[in-house]
């Protein structure tokens, strides 16, 4: 029997009789299909939650974060505050508490309107502050963003990095953030939450695990 040269599935030889086509058929299409399958199984996004929530002073998400993945990406469809110029912050958990201490956080915002680039380094802080401006409660001034977390859901002692950018507009400032950090202090976290430096949050978050 002849095989392809990359993935090695059989495939009919030139004296093989017609009679036998089309076990031959089913055969290759039965490989082909088993490797598609792996091969997409093994790097791709699988949707774990999407969740919509509205005037929330906390946001929580919990048992998100297991040992099926090796990273999870966060996107934030949409969010705007209550409060015009609230930061957004995340902290992730183990159980229902959450982690409020030992963030490290690099910070570089670009504020369009007011042609300033700032970058800020938060060492052990309480949370990642990962939008200097949350968003506004209006069409072309919701924030939205996402977040790749990594070092997490190993179902033992962890310390998550998180990477990723985030665009919030708060009256005419429209404000781009890329972060990147870690948390220092090891538990088995499992989840997060998502709120506002005041007032409460609206928005839609989906997160994905993504394979190993």
């Amino acid at each position: 029997m002849a095989n392809t040269p990359n993935y090695n599935w059989e495939t009919p030889d030139d004296t093989d009789l017609v009679k036998n086509g089309a076990l031959a058929i089913r055969t290759l299409a039965d490989e082909i299909d088993a490797t598609v399958y792996a091969n997409v199984a093994s790097n791709s996004f699988t949707k774990l939650a999407r969740v919509s929530f509205s005037s929330q002073s906390v946001q929580a998400f919990e048992s998100i974060f297991t040992t099926s993945y090796g990273s999870y990406l966060i996107v934030i469809e949409n969010l705007y505050s209550s409060s015009s110029t609230a930061a957004l912050n995340m902290r992730v958990k183990y159980g229902t508490t959450a982690q409020t201490s030992g963030y490290d956080l690099g910070n570089i915002n670009t504020d369009i309107n007011g042609s300033s680039v700032t970058a800020t380094n938060n060492p052990n802080d309480a949370q990642w502050q990962i939008a200097r401006r949350s968003g506004e409660n209006d069409t072309y001034k919701m924030g939205s963003g996402w977040f790749i977390i990594s070092r997490i859901g190993t179902g033992a002692t962890s310390y998550p990095a998180i990477n990723g950018q985030y665009t919030g507009t708060s009256g005419t400032n429209r404000v781009f953030n890329n972060v990147g950090g870690e948390q220092r202090t090891g538990q088995t976290y499992d989840g997060f939450d998502l709120a506002g430096s005041a007032g409460t949050i609206t928005g839609t978050v989906a997160i994905y695990g993504m394979s190993a």
